[in-house]
């Protein structure tokens, strides 16, 4: 409940800040830029997918087959101008699953909603607000570096007012704040909740590069038994776009302290190296990264390395390819445990029109752990396909 007060709460600012800046003319100074001026773009769309996982639960010992079957409505808005941006996504799923008696209760229906606008309030000043909410049972967005293969049915919800001032033309400062959280709603895992800021400061070497300093301090709140921390991380980075690809380096430390067991204090230095592409018809997307996991229940936290590496290619302009592997590597603190977790898929999508397509996706994850109950690897598939109309795009 506390999580839908949260995204209420968010969108009600969200709407303030539109309509103060919309309707009351603050997002530009003359016609051209007037809220009648801007483009609009408007795209339902509606998928259905068959999903075929032959370790569900990823379960050492029990593999159990598990198919699933969905249906997701929605709709891509945005709406621009010179001076303003905003962007309303939604997509509403419905989720039922066969195979196991153990999913006869797990059907849910889903929701993904993201809110965002911003607009340049003075000649210097640009401010925006951030709202994100996500019902589910995939755990994918909850941690870069997540250890969580539970089924667990969540709400995750986040809101993040920020602002980038030019301090002069090669000077920006960036200020966000985020509140996160996240309520299992079954009460079969620990819910949690926290904040975190983040301050920037960017230096223009010229109109291709840049280098940033960066200071990160966020805590997280467990609701029942793993220990609330408080974690802080400053870095330097250094971004370049070149003309087939940009390049991100950033160093830097981090430090989590912990207010129930101040032995599990844990500090690292940290590092991401990543490298964005597009030749031709081709793509690419490879990303090193070394640093702490968020989500700990239980305190189950560790030091990862990762290794994410995406390509794409689109053929004769209908048939798009696109492979990913993602390779981590977990030393977990005040244990002796240690994981090696892969993840690689492989898809291939046919475009029959701009409206209409068709995936297949195959994939394999494998988790090799020193503790041998922890051992898994799963075998999956899903194919779909997907309508869309842009309606009011020009």
């Amino acid at each position: 409940m506390k999580t839908y007060k949260q995204a209420g709460i968010g969108l009600v600012v969200w709407g303030l800040l539109c309509f103060a800046y919309m309707d009351t003319g603050l997002a530009g100074t003359d016609d051209s830029d007037s809220f009648y001026s801007g483009k609009v773009v408007f795209i339902p769309s509606i998928e259905a997918s068959y999903g075929h996982d032959s370790n569900y639960y990823a379960d050492v010992s029990q593999e159990v087959s598990v198919s699933s079957y969905v249906v997701k409505p929605g709709f891509n808005f945005g709406y621009t101008t010179p001076k303003s941006q905003i962007i309303f996504d939604y997509f509403f799923s419905a989720n039922k699953y066969s195979g196991d008696d153990r999913v006869d209760d797990d059907d849910y229906y889903g929701h993904d909603l993201l809110l965002f606008a911003q607009t340049q309030a003075t000649e210097h000043l640009l401010v925006g607000i951030e709202e994100k909410y996500i019902k589910s049972r995939v755990t994918g967005s909850l941690d870069d570096l997540g250890n969580d293969v539970n089924r667990e049915k969540y709400e995750q919800n986040s809101f993040s007012p920020y602002l980038s001032y030019s301090i002069n033309d090669r000077l920006d400062m960036d200020v966000r704040y985020t509140n996160l959280r996240m309520n299992y709603i079954d009460n079969l895992n620990e819910d949690s909740k926290g904040n975190q800021g983040d301050f920037d400061l960017k230096y223009y070497l010229d109109p291709t590069s840049l280098i940033k300093l960066e200071y990160n301090i966020w805590n997280k709140n467990y609701a029942k038994t793993t220990s609330t921390y408080l974690s802080q991380q400053v870095s330097a980075a250094y971004e370049k776009e070149y003309q087939f690809f940009s390049l991100n380096a950033a160093v830097g430390y981090h430090d989590r302290q912990f207010d129930d067991v101040p032995e599990d204090d844990v500090s690292v230095f940290v590092w991401n190296l990543s490298l964005n592409g597009m030749a031709a018809k081709a793509r690419y997307f490879l990303s090193l990264d070394k640093n702490f996991n968020n989500f700990g229940e239980g305190q189950e936290y560790y030091e990862g390395h990762s290794a994410y590496l995406m390509f794409g290619y689109l053929f004769v302009d209908k048939l798009d390819l696109e492979m990913t592997v993602d390779y981590q590597d977990r030393d977990y603190q005040n244990s002796s445990r240690s994981d090696k977790v892969w993840n690689s898929s492989a898809q291939l999508k046919y475009l029959f029109t701009k409206r209409f397509s068709m995936a297949c996706k195959y994939g394999y994850e494998k988790r090799n752990s020193n503790w041998s109950d922890k051992n898994y690897d799963n075998n999956y598939i899903l194919l779909s396909a997907k309508l869309e109309y842009d309606i009011a795009g020009k």
